[in-house]
């Protein structure tokens, strides 16, 4: 009941009450009441009165109280439950929980309960009428598109790759940012293969690429990208992302297989004789160009000092023998 109903209820009944008392009672009595040294005398209905007053003024104050009540617990219940929201909020954005101190017993353990499980977004779902976590999830379904979006995410999420990527996919220009800066080997093969697409690799982008100190998994990346797309590289570049990539010994030799087709034979044999110098895998492929190319007694000389290359040497004495086989049998 609310509180005005209740109030005009109060005066009517008292008007009716009390003056229906009166008129039975006949004129009624007088009543004293005395306090100490203090004495009141009224009427027997005034009496009645004031007492039905003072139940109207208890009633009142719990009424209030109630109200009170109702409005602190309500207060508790929406502050808990947009405490609830960002948790939810933070879980699906992969940040680290926030700490809340929860009012409400149930709150509180649905806190704990979601704290423990890793949320994952259905962006076809339908909307939950919440338009925080609604709003997340439009921005959401449009990074799933391709879009880029302004949202804070942390670098180790799925989200921040996703974005990073889109971005990279509609502005080549940060795609050359992304080779210089702080992103990771996933990233950056990304950038790469974005570049190289669109034909934007130059000398300038593999330098600025190469001062970036690219990891061996990196340098790797870029020169097989650069060679399926068929782009010619200088000598210079060629030799610096060799040396910085790691790869076994089949590998140099299959790089070689490729690259001597897109140099001079002087420039190729050059490549591999340096590299060869600084790495131990790259010396079956260094035999390998020079046999390619027909130098036999560079080769003999090399392989002198190699004694593990037995088949580039079997490959020599059966030549001289007057058997020709493929080169590349000796090497795969």
């Amino acid at each position: 009941m609310k509180v005005k109903y209740y109030f005009v209820f109060f005066i009517v009944f008292v008007i009716v009450f009390c003056g229906g008392f009166y008129t039975l009672s006949s004129g009624g009595s007088d009543i004293t009441l005395s306090l100490g040294q203090t004495s009141l005398t009224l009427h027997s209905v005034v009496w009645l009165g004031v007492g039905i007053g003072i139940f109207f003024v208890f009633t009142l104050l719990f009424f209030v109280g109630n109200w009170f009540s109702r409005f602190s617990n309500s207060y508790k219940n929406d502050r808990d439950y947009e405490n609830l929201i960002n948790q939810i909020y933070s879980q699906i954005l992969k940040h680290p929980i926030p700490h809340h101190t929860f009012k409400t017993p149930i709150f509180q353990t649905l806190s704990k309960v979601l704290s423990r499980v890793s949320l994952h977004p259905n962006t076809s779902s339908e909307e939950s009428q919440n338009k925080k976590i609604d709003t997340l999830f439009a921005e959401l379904l449009e990074l799933q598109k391709g879009g880029v979006i302004k949202l804070d995410f942390p670098k180790d999420s799925e989200f921040w790759d996703k974005n990073i990527i889109n971005k990279i996919k509609s502005d080549l220009k940060f795609a050359i940012k992304v080779l210089e800066g702080d992103y990771h080997t996933d990233i950056k093969e990304r950038a790469i293969d974005e570049l190289v697409e669109n034909n934007l690799v130059d000398e300038k982008i593999i330098h600025k690429f190469l001062s970036a100190h690219p990891n061996p998994e990196l340098a790797k990346h870029l020169l097989y990208a650069l060679n399926k797309k068929g782009y010619k590289l200088g000598a210079k570049e060629i030799f610096e992302l060799l040396a910085l990539i790691d790869v076994d010994s089949k590998e140099y030799f299959h790089l070689a297989q490729k690259l001597k087709s897109q140099l001079e034979p002087d420039v190729c044999i050059d490549i591999f004789s340096r590299l060869s110098m600084q790495k131990e895998k790259a010396r079956e492929a260094y035999v390998f160009v020079l046999l390619d190319y027909s130098m036999i007694e560079k080769a003999i000389e090399v392989l002198n000092d190699y004694e593990d290359l037995t088949l580039p040497k079997a490959f020599i004495e059966l030549k001289k023998m007057g058997k020709n086989y493929p080169l590349e049998k000796f090497f795969e």
